[in-house]
């Protein structure tokens, strides 16, 4: 093999695998969401850039798991809860500033296969950035 055919190999091959560090597992798959923003009216006035909400998320598992994995962008969500609405006990969740990932974890296998578990996050106070307005404008 050639150096020069060596790196092209190289370069296709490298951001394949640097780029599965940000994929979701297919073990758990989101099947529905339910969102809710509460805004401010002087958010449209341009004065005030937060908003407020909640949302319910259904997912289903292929398999028992321990912890579920969703993206989240920390630069623009900052989350003030989790819950289960089956009762499980959330352990910890943290989201991974690079990749995006927001892992949550549980104290006992609570997601089992076959199954559908909601979670229940709530959204604090957070800044909306300028082209997201005209968006909610007009809803």
């Amino acid at each position: 093999m050639t150096p020069l055919s060596f790196l092209s190999v190289l370069l296709v091959f490298l951001p394949f695998v640097y780029l599965q560090e940000y994929r979701l597992p297919k073990t758990v798959v989101p099947s529905h969401y339910a969102l809710s923003f509460t805004f401010n009216r002087q958010v449209f006035a341009g004065t005030i850039f937060e908003f407020s909400g909640s949302t319910v998320i259904t997912i289903k598992t292929s398999e028992s798991v321990a912890n579920i994995q969703l993206h989240a962008d920390p630069s623009f969500l900052r989350i003030g809860a989790i819950s289960l609405d089956q009762g499980g006990e959330i352990d910890s969740y943290n989201v991974d500033a690079v990749t995006q990932i927001l892992t949550i974890t549980t104290k006992a296998d609570k997601f089992s296969e076959q199954k559908k578990n909601g979670l229940l996050g709530l959204l604090q106070k957070k800044t909306i950035p300028g082209y997201h307005l005209g968006f909610y404008e007009n809803l």
